[in-house]
């Protein structure tokens, strides 16, 4: 996948036998454009940079309300999380479980923690994630294992 940010291109592979259900869901996000002008969430120095979700709104990086259904059940793996590792968590936003808010970090330094299963790694443009503050964009994703 390559995310296109203001801050230049990140191309990640992603671990589908490490995380099936996430890396799955992960990329129906991208084929839904669901990242196109996605603003980011929060930025950790040193530690991680926290993609915008469905739920958050580019302009100001705030919630919007937007909430897509996922499976109940989480991924689990031991992947250490170091510089490049990409990591989802998904969080129940409700008193039944049902509906849950996902959430995606690029680990930025080694040291950096997400709470969250390793579903990937960047393979080039660390150097941009390492630049992308709150009021950047992921512009569009694109998998580019699709012909």
């Amino acid at each position: 996948v390559v995310l296109r940010t203001t801050q230049g291109d990140i191309t990640l592979v992603l671990f589908p036998d490490q995380a099936p259900t996430y890396t799955r869901h992960f990329l129906q996000e991208v084929r839904f454009d669901t990242f196109r002008n996605e603003g980011i969430w929060r930025r950790d120095p040193g530690g991680y940079v926290q993609l915008g979700g469905p739920d958050t709104d580019v302009a100001n990086a705030a919630g919007t309300g937007r909430y897509e259904l996922m499976p109940t059940w989480f991924d689990h793996n031991r992947l250490p999380q170091v510089a490049g590792s990409v990591v989802m968590n998904k969080r129940f936003e409700d008193d039944d479980g049902r509906m849950v808010r996902h959430e995606y970090a690029l680990i930025t330094g080694n040291g950096g923690y997400f709470p969250g299963t390793v579903i990937g790694q960047v393979l080039t443009g660390l150097d941009a994630a390492q630049r992308l503050q709150t009021g950047d964009a992921v512009l569009m994703a694109v998998d580019v294992t699709e012909p």
